[in-house]
């Protein structure tokens, strides 16, 4: 997991922070594109992480970025390469932002596609679609019915973007045949672009990947006509970030650490694990963050040979959806970002 390069640096840098290796981007867009036929296009989704030296690292290796606001697409204007926008909460003023800098937009319901109607006229669309089995608040379960509806208001529909909320493949197969069904319909002849959304990270994380490689390159080879996409964002930068912190009390005590970050703060969706202590005797602490909340704890028992002010820990992972979603409890800032460019 880490080079020479990367153990420097993380020893190096002032506490907190958070670092990202490069070389961790790479191997993980090489692991995604390894079983992919070369013509499927990745792109990533902005909402895992969106600190500007990684999106543009990963913009290096992907097809394309997606966003999920007008904020996070503020980020990266400057940046050239083709950019989608999936916004459930769409409003005039974000559909003219897009528009002006020429942002491809998926709606996600039928009002969101009336509504703009006359702003996206002759432009092709996205229109995000889900499957009847799928409980997912976004897209719409669209039919002949829904597309007869679409039709009528004079908009040309260039892609579906399927959001896909399972971790399965059985419910995956039922999706990609349900968005098959709707290709056989008269009113998606202007189609060029399926976007099979996110989710890669939970089919390599259960060694599904091959597998729902071969359900998209499948579908691909018989819709060759078609731009086929999938959007991994956990997948390019979940198993990567570093957060450095130091240890700043000692409660002897209470056998307890506190470090100069909080564990609550940084850590909504899973809990980190400590990578540099290997220690077999000592004394059993545990290590807290630096809130007044009870629970923010990193780790309840940990045993320490030696413990002291100023001793460094490394948890792992803070890649994905640790700084883009971070709360700001007593108005903590999130610790400082870097990313090592590592690459051998």
């Amino acid at each position: 997991m880490m080079n020479n390069i990367l153990l420097n640096y993380l020893n190096g840098a002032d506490t907190p922070a958070i670092v990202y290796s490069e070389t961790l981007i790479y191997d993980a867009f090489r692991k995604m594109r390894g079983y992919l036929n070369p013509q499927i296009k990745i792109l990533y989704s902005v909402k895992a992480n969106r600190n500007p030296d990684v999106v543009r690292t990963i913009s290096k290796y992907a097809d394309g970025l997606e966003f999920s606001s007008i904020s996070e697409m503020s980020l990266f204007e400057d940046l050239e390469t083709r950019k989608y926008c999936s916004i459930p909460g769409l409003t005039e003023p974000d559909v003219e932002k897009l528009l002006k800098a020429k942002i491809n937009i998926n709606f996600d319901s039928i009002n969101q596609v009336q509504k703009f109607s006359s702003e996206v006229e002759g432009l092709p669309i996205g229109v995000r679609v889900r499957n009847t089995n799928d409980n997912s608040r976004f897209g719409t379960n669209y039919g002949e019915k829904e597309l007869e509806l679409l039709s009528k208001m004079n908009v040309k529909i260039g892609r579906l973007h399927y959001h896909f909320d399972h971790k399965d493949l059985d419910p995956f197969r039922d999706s990609v045949q349900y968005v098959e069904s709707l290709l056989e319909t008269q009113y998606l002849q202007e189609l060029t672009e399926v976007d099979f959304g996110g989710g890669a990270y939970e089919f390599i994380a259960n060694g599904e990947w091959t597998n729902y490689c071969k359900i998209i390159n499948d579908f691909s080879e018989r819709h060759p006509n078609i731009s086929v996409m999938i959007e991994p964002g956990q997948a390019f930068i979940g198993n990567n970030g570093f957060l450095v912190t130091s240890v700043v009390d000692i409660k002897e005590d209470i056998h307890t650490l506190v470090l100069d970050s909080s564990k609550f703060n940084l850590f909504n969706w899973h809990t980190p694990i400590l990578l540099n202590n290997s220690a077999q005797e000592g004394i059993k602490y545990r290590i807290c963050g630096n809130s007044l909340l009870e629970g923010d704890v990193f780790c309840e028992e940990v045993v320490i040979k030696e413990a002291r002010e100023g001793m460094k820990f490394v948890f792992f992972p803070a890649g994905a959806y640790v700084s883009s979603m971070a709360r700001t409890l007593h108005a903590y800032e999130i610790p400082k970002e870097s990313l090592c460019n590592d690459i051998l």
